[in-house]
């Protein structure tokens, strides 16, 4: 029987020769203590547990904790690195359901996980390996500011809701940087922030769900904001394959204020690829710019602006090609309703293969959208929308032109619905010159306009420009 070692404060254990490492069932940690250069077979329970003021746990492996292999609770500075968790966190500690199908309702303290941080802060993980987990792999809660660079977790949960990573009020600066973190049950990365401030920058990481039928019906990564919290989330060069479900997603609720930049990524083999809202009366600023997006099921890109809620953003220089096959997916959606307001341009982006339309604007309800949609390549349809059912009073101002398009459409559905087209200035009643006006505007796309008859037709209106730079 290897033997269990408590660390006093100050002390560090370390293997006496690089080269080899001592095996031992378990460390308790104390205040300001170091482990390096030790093999941990854990007898059961928690292999590394414990720990207050600096801590630094390094060049070791850990292997058979059922609870949790790594449980840092209070420190003010935690160091990881060249650490190898496998076989580890075997058992759960609470429901698949209680632990993560809704990180934004339940605190993750109960859950186990490979590696378990709380209330900790100034973490560093470098060139950690997490193998294996029956729940999560890395859970965080309740930590001011987080690093991890070189950090693959795989084949975390056995359940539904189980996952990879889950960041909870994880506050301040937080940087993932070359991270993988794939084939797990559940989702591959969660960012839930209730309280304070988080700024989330990932550059270079890469989110796999296992592909078939072990593919899980949960996104690669969510990110979401709520109470009166804010969250910034800038995602850069990274890669997202869910196997079929979303690739990203990122909500706003509550009064939470979200950032969500979205830059040079690949997106392969996802439902919908990327889904950015904001609902209830949060508010959602959003940049989706320059991505690669391929064999999307569903849609591209869909972003949504519900209750009392503000969106503001920008589709740009994105390169969309729906899946083949697809029956009807769509590339790239902007919707608006009940009272939500949504300001948007969706400039220079190849879009094809698409069965539905490429470009998708529609406003429903009470709900408010200005709309610039330009210079945008595609041989499918670009459609603008006001209204979805017959008492809404949706309005949208449009500005569409210089795109080469199959065709494109606007519709003023109600009597109370109003669309105004930026330049326009003919015959409001004429569709007829509306078509001819977006024609013309649009390199001789072929153009459509279309109004109620009920009771005594609509109009479009001419309109100011619609978006602000």
């Amino acid at each position: 029987m290897h033997p269990v070692i408590t660390l006093k404060e100050g002390q560090t254990l370390r293997g006496a020769d690089p080269n080899v490492h001592p095996v031992v069932s378990g460390i308790v940690l104390a205040k300001n203590v170091t482990v390096s250069g030790i093999d941990i077979v854990a007898s059961g329970g928690t292999a590394i547990k414990g720990g207050e003021g600096t801590i630094v746990i390094e060049n070791a492996s850990i292997r058979g904790a059922s609870n949790r292999g790594i449980d840092i609770d209070g420190a003010t500075s935690i160091t990881i690195r060249n650490v190898q968790i496998a076989e580890s966190a075997t058992r759960d500690g609470v429901s698949a359901a209680t632990c993560a199908g809704d990180p934004r309702g339940n605190s993750i303290a109960p859950c186990n996980a490979a590696l378990f941080l709380r209330n900790d802060g100034n973490v560093l993980l470098e060139k950690v390996v997490i193998d294996g987990s029956a729940q999560l792999g890395i859970a965080a809660e309740d930590i001011g500011g987080l690093r991890m660079n070189d950090v693959e977790v795989k084949n975390a949960g056995n359940e539904s809701s189980e996952g990879a990573v889950v960041l909870r009020n994880v506050g301040g600066d937080v940087a993932l940087t070359n991270c993988r973190f794939h084939d797990s049950s559940g989702r591959e990365l969660v960012i839930e922030n209730g309280k304070g401030d988080a700024r989330v920058r990932i550059e270079h990481g890469t989110f796999t769900h296992p592909a078939g039928a072990k593919a899980p019906a949960q996104q690669a990564m969510l990110a979401e904001v709520s109470g009166n919290a804010s969250l910034s989330v800038d995602v850069t060069g990274s890669t997202f394959d869910s196997g079929g479900s979303t690739g990203l997603q990122a909500n706003a609720v509550e009064h939470g204020k979200l950032t969500l930049h979205l830059a040079q990524s690949t997106f392969d083999h996802n439902g919908g690829a990327v889904l950015a809202g904001a609902s209830e009366s949060s508010t959602l600023d959003y940049t989706i710019s320059g991505n690669t997006i391929r064999r999307s099921s569903l849609g591209a890109i869909d972003v949504a602006a519900s209750g009392s809620s503000v969106v503001h953003g920008a589709v740009a220089k994105n390169d969309i090609a729906g899946a083949e096959g697809c029956g009807g997916c769509i590339g790239i959606r902007l919707t608006a309703n009940t009272s939500g307001q949504l300001t948007s341009s969706i400039d220079d982006n190849g879009i094809r293969s698409v069965e539905g339309e490429a470009v998708r604007v529609v406003a429903g309800d009470n709900s408010d959208v200005r709309i610039a949609v330009t210079k945008n390549r595609t041989a499918a349809l670009i459609h603008v929308q006001a209204g979805t059912r017959s008492k809404d009073s949706a309005r949208i101002c449009a500005d569409v032109r210089d795109n080469t398009a199959g065709q494109i459409t606007v519709w003023n559905r109600f009597p109370g619905t109003t669309v105004k087209l930026s330049g326009f200035a003919g015959d409001p009643k004429s569709i007829a010159a509306v078509a001819a006006y977006l024609g013309r505007t649009n390199h001789g796309a072929k153009g459509e306009a279309k109004l109620t008859t009920d009771p005594a037709g609509n109009a479009f209106a001419p309109g100011e420009h619609c978006v602000t730079p």
